[in-house]
This record gives structure tokens, C-alpha cells and sequence, in this order.
């Protein structure tokens, strides 16, 4: 085949094809070589702005004094200067809490502070709780027998009064004077996994702490598994805290205080192997200040025994959670008492109380601990399960007088 003539121009018509050919790369080529020129201006401006910086980051340590420069190494100082520190252990001490605690603490003596020969019959433990006097101890008091308080650091104090607390059985006692109270920790907020400590005082040994692990924040000392054991009264308040010490009876009364020296409960029996068992602040705190005055302890009364749906296995039909209202058989009780406020409201046997003003009942605070926290005469809105249904009853909260 005869090969295809090329058109020539002038310039171009004594060349070959291949002349021709090469005669045209420059207009193929000439775009990469602009091309290839803008990526050296990139990398060598690249370069000298990280130069740059490392000239600044070094004429400001070099030079700190020069203001702008100052500037530049404020800048850069937090990517270089990041030091890492452990956490410092804050919690206080041992000796810390019971120096805390210490003034707060007594023991109770039968006789007067006035006596001239100083008296050696110890009655028991007794934690101050309030500026004015009013302090707690397990011991009640009996009657016609003085008694003083011996408090930390030698100060001794006439006890003029003394009362029981029908909900909790403690007792409450009046030494008028100023006196360092010890606060009160909030039991719904307490955390279980904190250090406790469990605090004394005795005029002849001293002040004797040791920690402790709170194990159960719902424990009962139930006499027996029987139905009849689990019966409980809407106006005693069961329920204990307990601690993993199997203490002394020389521990009874003693303190039960966290960490920051608040006060959590009051040993109340201490020889058990399982551990001892306390009476939570919370369920009497409220009665300090009416005591203070001279008014006794005054508790609110609704009327009912129950078992405890959390302590006992229920039938199919019933709630999980509350108190299922049940004679107690010894000593004959109804579950429902006659001219009670329960009564009042329609409450029956059979009946389940499921909240207090829309406080559940249940594994952490049952009926008689809901009720502790409220004043007699108070209204209250109980939350009934009565054979499937839901109601609401309302009543006003009677009074007990110790």
C-alpha cells in the first residue's frame, strides 16, 4: 500500500515524519514541565515553614524574655510540657476520722457528775448528736437511777432525761450542755463500698476504733423461719445494718461512722459470729431535735402487720414487692387494728401496700422504715394492691408517745 502523504507547510516540507514528530513534543511536554516547577515551589515552601517553627520553638526558649516570642512559646509549650502525675491518695486516715469523732463520744456512769468520789459503774455507750445534749445510747435507762455522761477529753454531764424509742428500741438521753454533735450520714445515699469504722470510748482504756465492712443494709434478727417470725408492726422498725466484726459486748452502743466522721448507726448486739448488728441513724434522727425540747419521742402510727414480700417467697398471684397485710397469731394481732388509721382508710387483710407518697416498698426501705420518716398527723397516699386491682387510700398517720 503506497503510505499516506503528510500535508507539509513550508517549513515543514523537508522534514521526515519522524522529524515532525519530535518537532511537536514541546507542545505535549511544556505543561508538565510548568507542572513539575509548582510541586518544587510547594515542597521548598513546606520545608522552610517547618524550619521556620523549629527557629521560632527555639529562639523562644532561647530568648524568653522577647515578648512576641513569648507568644510563640505559650503556643507551643502545651504539645511539649505534659507531665503526668498519679492521684494523690485523699482519703483520711484512721487517726484522722477518730479525732473527728472522738469529741462526739461518751460513757454513760450511774451516779452524779457532782460526786465527790468518782464513779466506777459503767452503764454504757453514748455518741452526742446534737449541740444542745441529746445523744443515743442501746441502754434504756431505768427508772429512778441517775446516770452522768463521761464524754471524751473529761467533761461529765448529769443525764436529765432519758426515753426509748418504741420504733427502733434505743434510747434517747438529755445532758444539758454545749457539746460537739456529730452529724447524722443520709442512709439512702450511703455507699457500701466505703471505709466504716467502728469507734468507743471508755474512760479507762480510752478511745478504741476498728474498720468495717458493711456486708447487709437489710438484715432482721428473726427469732425463726416460721410464718409468725416474719410478721412485722408498721410502728417497729426491724430492718439492721451489718457489719462483717463479730465484736465484744464492750462493743455495744459503739459508733459506726464513715469516713468523713458522719454517723451511720449504733451497735446494737455485738456477739453474733455472723457480725454485729446496727441500728441505722437515719431511723431515729428525726426525733433528736423534739427530744431536745422536752417533748419525748413521738412516733407516727398507722395500724398494720405485714410480711415483708421481699423476705418471703409469695404466691403466684401477689406483688413481688410490699407489704401483704397478715394477722400475727402470737401475741394475737389483726392485720388491720380497729380504730386505726389503716382502718380509716379501708385497708383490709389480704391488702398489699406497694408505696408511701409514691415511695416504693421494697428491698431497700420496707413499710415501717418508709413510715419512720414521717411526723404523726402527717397525710399520707398509700399505693394498695387488693386482688389484682390498684388503689389509692389516703389517711392521716396517728401518734404513739414514749
Amino acid at each position: 500500500m503506497k503510505p499516506r502523504d503528510v500535508p507539509t507547510s513550508p517549513k515543514t516540507r523537508n522534514l521526515s515524519a519522524i522529524d515532525r514528530l519530535f518537532r511537536a513534543e514541546p507542545t505535549i511536554s511544556q505543561p508538565i514541565v510548568r507542572s513539575t516547577g509548582t510541586l518544587l515551589t510547594v515542597v521548598v515552601t513546606v520545608a522552610l515553614s517547618i524550619g521556620g517553627m523549629a527557629a521560632l520553638t527555639w529562639a523562644a526558649e532561647r530568648f524568653p524574655n522577647v515578648g512576641w516570642l513569648g507568644l510563640w512559646r505559650r503556643s507551643a509549650a502545651p504539645a511539649e510540657r505534659v507531665v503526668i502525675r498519679e492521684a494523690a491518695d485523699t482519703r483520711p486516715t484512721v487517726d484522722q476520722v477518730a479525732s473527728k469523732v472522738t469529741p462526739s463520744l461518751g460513757t454513760l456512769l450511774r451516779g452524779r457528775a457532782s460526786d465527790i468520789r468518782p464513779p466506777s459503774d459503767r452503764f454504757g455507750l453514748v455518741t452526742v448528736l446534737t449541740s444542745d445534749g441529746v445523744g443515743v445510747t442501746v441502754d434504756a435507762a431505768p427508772d429512778g437511777v441517775q446516770l452522768l455522761a463521761r464524754i471524751a477529753g473529761g467533761v461529765s454531764r448529769d443525764v436529765s432525761a432519758a426515753a426509748t424509742d418504741p420504733a427502733t428500741g434505743i434510747s434517747l438521753v438529755r445532758m444539758p450542755g454545749s457539746s460537739n454533735p456529730l452529724a447524722v450520714a443520709d442512709l439512702d445515699r450511703l455507699d457500701l463500698a466505703r471505709d466504716f469504722y467502728v469507734i468507743k470510748y471508755d474512760p479507762a482504756a480510752g478511745v478504741s476504733t476498728v474498720p468495717a465492712r458493711i456486708v447487709s443494709s437489710r438484715d432482721r434478727a428473726l427469732a425463726s423461719q416460721q410464718l409468725d417470725a416474719l410478721v412485722e408492726s408498721s410502728e417497729v422498725v426491724s430492718r439492721r445494718l451489718r457489719i462483717d466484726l463479730p465484736l465484744s459486748d464492750s462493743w455495744k452502743g459503739a459508733a459506726l461512722v464513715d469516713r468523713d466522721g458522719q454517723l451511720v448507726g449504733i451497735v446494737e448486739s455485738a456477739g453474733s459470729s455472723d457480725g454485729a448488728l446496727v441500728v441505722a441513724a437515719s431511723w431515729f434522727k428525726q426525733q433528736l431535735t423534739r427530744f431536745g425540747r422536752g417533748d419525748g419521742i413521738i412516733r407516727s402510727v398507722l395500724g398494720v402487720t405485714y410480711v415483708d414480700l421481699a423476705y418471703a417467697v409469695a404466691k403466684e398471684d401477689l406483688p413481688t414487692k410490699g407489704a401483704y397485710l397478715v394477722a400475727r397469731e402470737s401475741p394475737r394481732q389483726p392485720a388491720v387494728a380497729l380504730r386505726s388509721p389503716a382502718a380509716a382508710a379501708g385497708l383490709r387483710a389480704a391488702d398489699v401496700i406497694t408505696a408511701v407518697e409514691s415511695v416504693p416498698v421494697n428491698e431497700l426501705r420496707g413499710l415501717a422504715e418508709i413510715l419512720a420518716g414521717y411526723e404523726a398527723g402527717a397525710e399520707v397516699t398509700l399505693s394498695i394492691w387488693r386482688g389484682g386491682q390498684e388503689l389509692t387510700l389516703k389517711t392521716r398517720l396517728g401518734q404513739a408517745q414514749s
